[in-house]
């Protein structure tokens, strides 16, 4: 591939790749923000002194289903992200980056941080495996988190209603 076009589709692919990757975790501080004000105006309506509990009930609907609703968006967003990295990782390849003894070059940085994934799996001792999570695996639990404390909720103010 002529330099000048590898240039330009490296410089698109990685725009492309921070433009999705911005994206994603302005996506995850929105959802962050309702749900954390939704969760503070379900738990004012558990007060004994709140006449409401019905607006309990529809608070806690609304959490669990934004919860399912980003969490779908964000599997969304995550494809897009790994669009970028596949088309960055193809060009990556079409360099002549001398790869080390035993890793990729620094330089191929997804296959390398691919490669540094895998060694973490199957060396434990190398990186403590129960330290390492991936954005996925934080933002599900976030979401488990806030849809759990809405269905939660939804069972809760069913019963105190019957």
């Amino acid at each position: 591939m002529e330099y000048n076009l590898r240039a330009e589709y490296h410089k698109y692919a990685w725009d492309y790749f921070v433009l999705h990757a911005n994206q994603r975790l302005a996506t995850f501080n929105f959802y962050l923000i309702i749900a954390t004000l939704v969760t503070s105006g379900l738990f004012t309506t558990f007060r004994k002194e709140f006449a409401g509990p019905l607006i309990g009930l529809v608070l806690s609907i609304l959490l669990f289903i934004f919860s399912i609703l980003f969490w779908k968006l964000d599997h969304r967003n995550k494809m897009l992200v790994r669009n970028a990295e596949r088309a960055l990782k193809y060009l990556d390849k079409q360099v002549d980056f001398k790869d080390n003894d035993l890793s990729p070059n620094e330089l191929k940085l997804f296959e390398y941080d691919d490669y540094e994934i895998e060694k973490c799996k199957s060396v434990k001792w190398y990186c403590l495996q129960s330290t390492f999570w991936s954005y996925s695996d934080c933002f599900n639990s976030v979401f488990f988190l806030f849809g759990s404390v809405g269905f939660i909720g939804i069972i809760y103010i069913i019963y105190c209603l019957i």
